[in-house]
């Protein structure tokens, strides 16, 4: 009877576990799918040239969402206005919402005029990591090319793609640990190389060549009229085009 009991315990909560990894799974697709939606939809949900998308940042709409036994939410962590990356704090503060990879520096768009301009990278890693996306064999001065790689232990070709992930980094002949971790919180591997005026903090537009004075009045007038950033009342500009005239009506600029 004993031997019956532990048995049918234990399948009991073997049933159980799978069953709470299969609701756990449902949710996180169903998540997946919402983010789909608002993102495929915000044209036709943008009333406004200054409304900024519903994805943002939605309480109402990411926090919390219940489906049938459980609950979902969309996050991401809050960072202030000339932060890098989040800082490590158990009273994390989350924003419900997107977050847009356009906000940092696309590497695989980014040619070496602007990367040795920005100083992201020094001289010789440009050339490694140019070598490494571009699609011929020829080493530049202080580059990599598969001759290279193929004589390491175990051996690999040079890719002669773009990135499709930042830890491909590691790959490259010198990016230790140190150097990615430096720049893994100014890059990303997504987007066409834009970067969205309405969500780079202070050092991706310094990266970007814009003086301090610029800067910080773009900041200032992306917290809208309550000091706040991330709220309701944050304006949005969507077409860069429009970026200089409503800089200019928001303060005159030289």
């Amino acid at each position: 009877g004993s031997a019956i009991s532990f048995r049918a315990s234990m399948y009991l909560h073997m049933v159980k576990q799978y069953r709470h990894s299969q609701i756990g799974y449902m949710l996180a697709r169903a998540g997946i799918y919402e983010t789909l939606y608002h993102l495929l939809s915000q044209k036709t949900e943008i009333s406004s040239t200054n409304q900024r998308p519903v994805w943002v940042n939605n309480p109402g709409l990411f926090q919390s969402v219940k489906m049938n036994s459980g609950t979902y939410s969309i996050r991401y962590e809050e960072l202030g206005p000339d932060e890098k990356s989040p800082e490590v704090d158990k009273d994390k503060k989350y924003i419900y919402g997107i977050q847009d990879m356009e906000r940092w520096i696309n590497i695989n768009k980014m040619n070496a005029e602007f990367l040795e301009k920005s100083e992201l990278l020094e001289e010789d890693y440009v050339d490694i990591l140019l070598d490494w996306i571009d699609t011929d064999s020829n080493e530049k001065r202080n580059g990599a090319e598969t001759k290279y790689y193929e004589e390491l232990n175990p051996p690999y070709t040079s890719k002669n793609a773009p990135l499709e992930f930042t830890e491909e980094l590691f790959l490259l002949k010198d990016y230790d640990s140190e150097l990615v971790a430096k720049i893994a919180p100014e890059i990303t591997v997504y987007g066409n190389g834009s970067v969205n005026f309405n969500t780079a903090n202070a050092r991706i537009l310094e990266l970007l060549g814009l003086e301090e004075d610029l800067i910080d009045i773009i900041l200032e007038f992306r917290l809208g009229n309550d000091g706040r950033i991330d709220t309701e009342d944050d304006p949005w500009v969507h077409d860069a085009k429009d970026i200089e005239r409503t800089l200019f009506e928001y303060e005159p600029l030289n």
